[in-house]
């Protein structure tokens, strides 16, 4: 499976209950962004035929955690990226939409300083989470703008994964039912097919 934490977080456990309790109504739109500026300075982030570039190395983390969230399909999408050929990427513009109609937004960058978050809107509310691959904390609004927090008590965020892996080993079991091989690949396929556009049109 994937090395997707993000998915086996306990605060990721407790907005997709909110989600499916209605908490803020119903989902039409999700509006993500990170800032990851760190492959900037290894070699291989700067050739993309080695893998390099900001999608490629942080976009699986948003999409895997999307589709987990929402038990829902990517079934259309497309996006821009910025760079110079033969260069990677160093920021990438996506818009994507599930198969029951919600949209995403998802802005990856290497390049511009901004402050890592989702936002998932409701027809009732929204829930902000900061840095949502590894957030600890995150806060609901209703449309009054009436606050609520979301906390959760983490020591790593690598804890939960692990603890994961460590229960299928233990249970002889080769596949995760939560980080399962087609939402693995579905993901990948993804990427590799915006790859594929952004490469052959520059």
């Amino acid at each position: 499976m994937a090395a997707q934490k993000a998915v086996f977080l306990a605060l990721t456990q407790k907005i997709k209950q909110l989600l499916q309790q209605g908490a803020i109504g119903e989902v039409s739109w999700i509006d993500a962004q990170s800032y990851h500026p760190g492959g900037t300075k290894i070699a291989w982030f700067q050739d993309i035929t080695a893998g390099g570039g900001a999608f490629h190395g942080s976009a699986a983390y948003p999409l895997d955690y999307i589709q987990y969230l929402l038990a829902q399909r990517f079934t259309s999408y497309h996006g821009l990226c910025q760079r110079q050929a033969p260069a990677a990427d160093q920021q990438s513009d996506v818009i994507l939409q599930t198969e029951k109609n919600i949209l995403v937004h998802l802005f990856i960058t290497a390049k511009t300083p901004l402050p890592s978050r989702m936002i998932i809107y409701g027809s009732h509310g929204k829930i902000v989470i900061p840095d949502y691959w590894k957030a600890s904390n995150a806060t609901l609004y209703d449309n009054t703008g009436h606050a609520t927090s979301l906390q959760v008590t983490q020591n790593s965020e690598f804890v939960f994964e692990i603890q994961h892996f460590n229960q299928l080993w233990s249970q002889h079991q080769l596949t995760s039912p939560v980080m399962t091989p087609t939402l693995t690949c579905h993901t990948v396929a993804i990427i590799e097919d915006l790859y594929r556009q952004w490469t052959t049109s520059i």
